[in-house]
């Protein structure tokens, strides 16, 4: 299918670009514009997007709680693969896709986790930021607000949120001047 697809996105370009519309006709001409679109569509769905029955096919169960997501390099901080954060009774994993192929990028027992911050990235997306010791796991999610209740839920931290909330200064906050009650004359 990969190919398939593959195939009619590259035959559809060459259409486009370097058949005339007068040689095929103008509708067919512009027929190939959503069918271009479409395959490019289904590619995407096909090789990236991980769902729910996916999900659960992977695991042999139905997590309790997951939602789509991007995984951050804790080098960079930067979105590195996209894919699915899934919660289960006893663990947190993220499942990409890699070739085309369902893999568990990311494993972790819930029990060993210290807690959860909400920030952002370098390229100023938010998301979660799951803490182990001095160990930092980011993920980033369009829809932080809607997701961090359920998410607190599903990990089974209810009656008390382990969260180290956010705190991050930027460069020129950094090496900016400090203030105190000294330096202001009455």
């Amino acid at each position: 299918m990969k190919y398939l697809l593959q195939f009619m996105m590259l035959a559809s370009g060459f259409v486009i670009i370097f058949v005339p519309r007068e040689v095929i006709g103008r509708i067919w001409y512009f027929m190939f514009f959503p069918l271009l679109a479409l395959c490019g569509f289904l590619y995407v769905r096909l090789m990236f997007q991980v769902g729910d029955k996916e999900v659960t096919k992977v695991l042999n169960s139905k997590p309790v709680f997951s939602f789509p997501c991007g995984r951050a390099s804790s080098v960079d901080r930067q979105i590195a693969e996209k894919g699915r954060l899934a919660v289960n009774d006893d663990k947190i994993y993220f499942i990409t896709k890699r070739n085309g192929k369902l893999v568990i990028a990311f494993e972790e027992k819930i029990k060993d986790l210290d807690g959860f911050s909400v920030g952002t990235f370098k390229d100023e997306q938010t998301g979660f930021f799951f803490h182990k010791g001095k160990e930092e796991f980011g993920f980033s999610c369009r829809q932080v607000d809607k997701v961090r209740d359920r998410l607190v839920q599903a990990l089974g931290w209810e009656d008390e949120v382990p969260f180290h909330g956010d705190v991050s200064v930027g460069d020129d906050a950094a090496t900016a001047p400090v203030f105190g009650d000294d330096d202001i004359d009455n």
